[in-house]
């Protein structure tokens, strides 16, 4: 039995490193700025700003979910939730020098580059690394078994995205219904795998990491009776909306590749080594 756990949210470890470069990657960015630009000397009012300027980031990146697992998540929504968090540090930091009267003690070329910059360079940095991460992926390694309850239009097409886009790291182990064939669904002509009792089995067994539900809103109490019997296996859980899922759950919003998902259950991998 596999003993690794899915989350879609970054491993703890990989989280801090991931926080401590970009922190790093900030605070020295206004030093480096700094330090070329001729007008301007670094002091402690410089180290100051650096400092805050890194703390509300971290803050804020926690609120706007920027070290939320990149599996599945475009490169645009993550560069977006970035700017997100760093646009409240930059307000943050404008409130407290407009507090404290020491707007004039600071460059504004430096502090307008550095503005500009930061948002710009960990941008490029993170998606550098979803870069090598898809090549990995793409070798075969690091993958996570990906199954779809709900033979229908919507299941067919989660189960097309994750096969056409390998760089995902999911494989698809099949449709789980309680019907017997998939009649009368779009571009599909492949058998269901098994029951709904067949998918909590193998989900318990530790044979499926992450489970699509894109049953119909018809289907609501079997949703509630999956949802509650898969609450204990080790498998993430995603609602593909129907969006009767909003009176249910304080579920997130996601994405596959473009395609609305919410999260429901979210598990641990401290094997996990994507971000």
């Amino acid at each position: 039995m596999d003993n690794e756990y899915h989350r879609n949210q970054t491993n703890p470890m990989l989280k801090i490193a991931f926080s401590m470069i970009d922190s790093t990657f900030i605070f020295f960015l206004l030093v480096v700025i700094t330090e070329f630009y001729p007008d301007a000397t670094w002091s402690l009012i410089y180290t100051i700003l650096g400092l805050i300027g890194v703390m509300v980031f971290l803050f804020t990146s926690e609120v706007a979910a920027v070290y939320q697992s990149w599996r599945g998540i475009s490169f645009q929504t993550e560069c977006a939730r970035i700017l997100v968090a760093w646009l409240f540090a930059i307000l943050t930091l404008l409130v407290v020098a407009y507090a404290t009267k020491t707007t004039a003690e600071y460059s504004r070329i430096v502090v307008g580059v550095w503005f500009f910059l930061a948002p710009a360079g960990l941008c490029f940095w993170h998606g550098l690394v979803r870069l090598l991460l898809s090549k990995y992926r793409s070798t075969g390694h690091n993958r996570r078994r990906v199954a779809v309850l709900g033979a229908n239009e919507n299941g067919v097409q989660m189960a097309e995205t994750i096969q056409n886009s390998p760089w995902l790291g999911l494989d698809f182990t099949g449709f789980f219904d309680d019907r017997a064939a998939l009649a009368n669904r779009r571009s599909w002509t492949g058998d269901v795998s098994g029951s709904i009792a067949d998918l909590i089995s193998q989900a318990y067994a530790g044979k499926i990491n992450i489970i699509y539900i894109t049953l119909p809103l018809t289907a609501q109490p079997r949703i509630i009776n999956v949802i509650d019997k898969l609450a204990d296996t080790t498998a993430s859980v995603y609602l593909v909306p129907d969006f009767f899922v909003f009176r249910l759950f304080q579920g997130k919003w996601a994405s596959l590749s473009g395609i609305p998902i919410v999260n429901v259950f979210l598990r641990l991998s401290w094997e996990q080594t994507d971000g």
